[in-house]
């Protein structure tokens, strides 16, 4: 009760102090000796909230970006760009962009979780336990990059098409590449 009065008491400071961030409740917290969910509670019921700034993306960045989906990973892309990940997704996902450009006989590990609705683990289980053959690269990041080619990627869904029968499965994504279509100008 006593730490709610010292948020009371010093608002206006509050308003000052807090700036939309997780770190800026825990200095309020430190400074007024109370518990970060005091603070949270405080700032919601005060409908205390500074959104983050966003940066809007220009027509050149947007350009960048599709020359560089399906050439580089998306860590490496967030990297070059100065994006963080889910700002890079939200602009894909609202413009439609494929995330599959200009690679029509190759697929990366991510590729597969979309398509097959499993973990980016059980696909590297796959490919560990050698039921997929893959390639790794590691010039594009520090980790480095799995590819599947295309002939290996209708050898495994033949092979193993049982792994995925009651999984979130792309049904006419994997009926695509087993017929040969080229799936790049789908949307992601």
């Amino acid at each position: 009760m006593m730490a709610r009065n010292a948020l009371k008491n010093n608002h206006d400071d509050i308003v000052a102090m807090y700036d939309g961030t997780v770190a800026s409740k825990y200095r309020i917290a430190g400074k007024y000796g109370c518990h970060i969910g005091t603070v949270n509670k405080y700032t919601a019921n005060c409908n205390i909230r500074k959104p983050r700034k966003q940066r809007n993306w220009s027509d050149e960045e947007v350009e960048l970006l599709r020359s560089y989906l399906g050439k580089y990973s998306i860590p490496w892309i967030c990297k070059r760009m100065g994006r963080d990940k889910n700002s890079i997704h939200r602009l894909v996902t609202k413009r439609k962009i494929c995330m599959r450009q200009e690679r029509h006989d190759w697929y990366t590990a991510g590729d597969l979780v979309h398509l097959f609705g499993v973990s980016l683990d059980t696909i590297y289980r796959y490919i560990k336990d050698n039921k997929l053959k893959a390639e790794r690269y590691s010039d594009v990041d520090a980790r480095g990059v799995y590819y599947i080619t295309h002939s290996n990627l209708v050898e495994f869904i033949r092979k193993y098409i049982s792994l995925f029968m009651y999984k979130k499965v792309d049904i006419v994504g994997i009926v695509d590449i087993l017929a040969g279509i080229d799936t790049s100008d789908r949307p992601a």
